[in-house]
């Protein structure tokens, strides 16, 4: 049987998660990473009265996501949103509200470095979920740059679960 990230990460892990460490998960495509986020957390969160903000790079990923997040019925616990979306909210309002939610989610965070070439707002969003006070997770195959930048430069103890 291939293992997959949901189980890696216990309910006892996401229980000792905390708003001042970071949640690094790396593994590869089809490891479990969103099917863990759709499930698992989502079943621990409601369990709880949490809410889940999942960011995610691209505008057909979210569709995506929002459409199974429908059809699934955990549209109460999850909400999706672009990494885009939030920096022009922050641009237009000054602000983005993180106030409903226990766990920021950072789908394919590579984000913030692979696409600054091209959009001069990444840092935009980036230092709003880092500000947020919220258990943060940072998701990704390919994300070993950023997660040397986050832990480093920002000086964040972290958490990391592989599935290479």
């Amino acid at each position: 049987m291939n293992k997959t990230i949901s189980d890696v990460i216990s309910v006892d892990d996401i229980k000792s998660w905390t708003s001042d460490t970071a949640v690094f998960i790396t593994a590869d495509t089809g490891k479990g990473k969103s099917h863990f986020i759709k499930n698992k957390l989502h079943d621990y969160a409601k369990s709880r009265g949490e809410r889940i903000l999942l960011i995610l790079h691209r505008k057909n990923c979210h569709q995506q996501f929002s459409d199974e997040l429908i059809s699934d019925a955990k549209t109460e616990i999850i909400d999706t949103i672009t990494y885009q979306a939030i920096e022009q909210r922050i641009l237009n309002a000054a602000t983005f509200d993180f106030s409903p939610y226990t766990y920021i989610v950072c789908d394919e965070y590579h984000y913030f470095l692979e696409d600054a070439d091209f959009n001069s707002n990444t840092d935009i969003s980036f230092r709003a979920i880092l500000q947020s006070k919220k258990i943060l997770m940072f998701l990704s195959a390919t994300g070993t740059d950023m997660k040397e930048y986050i832990t480093a430069a920002c000086d964040m103890p972290f958490i990391e679960y592989q599935l290479v």
